[in-house]
């Protein structure tokens, strides 16, 4: 933003300034609208947990499969992140640059246990990924069930809890209410046993949404009728 001189004639070259700046900003990244009064702006980055049917997760354009949308309304706006199908740690770790919120939620490393990479390599994954990230508050999420790997997801759930407690992270056992107590989906939640369905991406985002507005400070509602 340009600066206000005192006299008129300044302010007339201010203005010329203004339209050279807006310029030369087209030639460059544009800057992100500022976001309506009380709305928290939440960056995610994940897999095709979040992804889904998301045409474009990264630049906001998500898809109504995704968790993401339903965390969103109101208070809460999602503005994209980084999360594609198939992503590792690593891979996340490699594509992940600055990103302009409030709050970040991770939600990864299904795909590392399905590649059998140890858990404390996940861990020291997702502490690069907040880092690079730059939101100042972060929540971390449990990762979900999956068919055939029911143990190994619970290890890495309990292992993500110390990871939160250690950097000031908050926990969001998001999973609570689509896992059963043998580690795995709860009937109704999951088709393929690997991804939410829409009931299990419902239960996931809802329960992110009140961690969202619960780490921000607000108790803001979704409007009527929205999901």
């Amino acid at each position: 933003m340009t600066r206000r001189l005192i006299t008129a004639f300044g302010a007339l070259v201010s203005l010329g300034v203004t339209g050279c700046a807006a310029s030369a900003a087209g030639q460059t990244s544009a800057v992100a609208p500022s976001p309506a009064p009380g709305v928290v702006r939440v960056a995610v980055v994940g897999d095709s947990i979040t992804e889904a049917d998301s045409l474009d997760f990264d630049d906001g354009d998500i898809g109504p499969g995704s968790w993401a949308r339903r965390a969103e309304g109101g208070a809460v706006q999602v503005v994209g992140g980084w999360a594609h199908g198939g992503a590792t740690t690593a891979d996340m770790v490699a594509g992940v640059r600055a990103l302009d919120a409030d709050v970040l939620v991770l939600m990864a490393g299904s795909n590392d246990l399905d590649a059998d990479v140890a858990v404390t390599r996940i861990a020291d994954g997702l502490v690069t990924i907040a880092t690079e990230a730059e939101v100042p508050r972060v929540l971390l999420s449990t990762v979900p069930p999956e068919d055939g790997y029911e143990q190994q997801t619970q290890d890495l759930n309990r292992r993500l809890r110390v990871l939160a407690r250690d950097h000031g992270w908050e926990l969001v056992d998001a999973m609570a209410g689509v896992r059963g107590a043998d580690g795995g989906w709860l009937p109704g939640m999951s088709e393929d046993g690997v991804h939410p369905d829409e009931a299990g991406a419902d239960v996931i985002g809802a329960a992110l949404r009140t961690a969202i507005l619960r780490t921000a400070g607000t108790t803001s509602a979704l409007p009527a009728g929205a999901t």
